[in-house]
């Protein structure tokens, strides 16, 4: 028998198992592992389902909540509006009735101004001009630093009323408690005699040698409980009477404006002949505040 038959009748013999002790047990630990991993997955994931639920309803209860919390801010702010109205209100209501109280217990200064003399013209100086002014407290408090400012101006002058606002600013502003100035009580009425100059520079004459002088004046006064200060404007033309107008015969004189004019003349026109007639195209030229 050949060896090569003897090879092919030898039992064919198992491979060994070459397999650690312990692995077996380890694969089987391995599957309880990815098992227990599997279901702890599982458990999160119902978890975070859950957890996804109770967080939306938490989100619907803050949303309800937090639409409440914005009505009530709405009617708290609609409340504080609805307060800042009434006491806005109750404030000017408030001033109101203080100034309708000082109003009632404030002085009142009135001034009526007239020709306090004869008036001159002085060639290449000036005119010399008189008045006399009559003051009356018709208020029930007296008034304290009665101080009046006058200022003349030609008929031609612009802005007259400008020019007796910048009057009252600046008198306002001036200090003359010390000397000039008077008190006055309720229903007291005081006559001063004023003496005004009347530059040459400052007089416009018409071509006929006359002139219209237009005596601006403002009156500042205050009140004993109060620094604030009160005033009484007015703007007067002196003219000749009608009686000494040019129609009557008096040489020199024309009518301008309504009013009558005055010649510029070196002799002394007397104050029969003259008369102040209030400025009537412009009626913020008398006021009292």
């Amino acid at each position: 028998m050949s060896i090569e038959n003897n090879k092919s009748q030898r039992p064919e013999q198992e491979e060994p198992d070459f397999e650690k002790p312990g692995q077996k047990e380890n694969q089987r630990r391995l599957k309880e592992n990815n098992l227990l991993m599997i279901i702890f997955t599982g458990v999160i994931a119902t978890t975070s389902v859950v957890s996804g639920i109770f967080f939306y309803r938490q989100l619907q209860t803050m949303d309800r909540q937090l639409a409440v919390m914005r009505s009530s801010i709405k009617q708290t702010d609609d409340l504080i509006q609805a307060n800042n109205t009434l006491a806005k209100a109750a404030s000017e209501a408030n001033k109101f009735n203080r100034e309708v109280f000082i109003a009632s217990q404030r002085p009142w200064v009135l001034v009526n101004a007239a020709v306090g003399g004869p008036i001159r013209y002085f060639k290449g100086h000036g005119m010399d001009i008189r008045l006399k002014l009559t003051f009356e407290n018709t208020g029930h408090s007296p008034a304290i630093y009665v101080f009046p400012a006058l200022e003349v101006y030609s008929f031609e002058e612009k802005k007259l009323f400008n020019k007796q606002s910048e009057l009252c600013h600046d008198l306002k502003k001036s200090k003359y408690t010390e000397s000039g100035a008077f008190v006055l009580f309720p229903g007291e009425k005081r006559t001063v005699d004023r003496k005004l100059y009347w530059p040459q520079a400052n007089i416009v004459a018409s071509k006929t040698g006359e002139v219209l002088p237009v005596i601006t004046g403002c009156v500042d006064y205050q009140m004993l409980s109060r620094q604030e200060h009160y005033q009484t404007g007015f703007i007067y033309v002196m003219e000749l009477k009608s009686s000494e107008s040019g129609v009557q015969g008096v040489s020199g004189s024309i009518i301008m404006g309504g009013y009558t004019a005055i010649p510029l003349r070196n002799e002394p026109i007397p104050e029969t002949s003259l008369y102040l007639s209030p400025l009537f195209f412009d009626s913020r030229a008398f006021f009292a505040n």
